[in-house]
């Protein structure tokens, strides 16, 4: 959720309604709902970890924006001990369909921009459709 001029904007509202401001802030949240579009229709089952990470750096670079994640990854797998996570970066050969639970929560700012983004889902598997809990 967005505010501005003391009124509060959803992200769905700000996306569909395209307000007239074009603000960095309003781009930033627009480029996030955009990403996570861009995924969900993308990512199939056999999928590797490596692969996503790959297509959705270049759907970041191509809207101008970067990846500010401290170790470049972009999401990750739900597990009980953090330890045990699988992330979404290079080497990573496990296929999506081997696990239960991931991120996708990329961390990313305009190339020319002040601001930093972050939204964060968590996604799964069911009959061969990517679902967002």
């Amino acid at each position: 959720m967005l505010v501005t001029n003391g009124k509060a904007i959803g992200e769905d509202e700000l996306v569909n309604n395209n307000h007239e401001c074009e603000s960095e802030l309003i781009n930033g949240v627009k480029i996030g709902v955009e990403l996570h579009h861009i995924y969900k229709n993308h990512v199939k089952p056999e999928m590797t970890f490596e692969e996503v990470y790959l297509y959705m750096n270049e759907a970041i670079s191509q809207h101008d924006y970067i990846n500010l994640d401290f170790i470049g990854n972009l999401g990750h797998t739900i597990e009980f001990n953090k330890d045990h996570r699988r992330y979404f970066e290079l080497g990573n050969k496990t296929k999506l369909n081997e696990v239960e639970l991931f991120t996708f929560e990329p961390h990313i700012k305009h190339k020319n921009g002040q601001y930093g983004f972050k939204r964060e889902d968590i996604y799964y598997f069911r009959d061969g459709e990517l679902v967002v809990i």
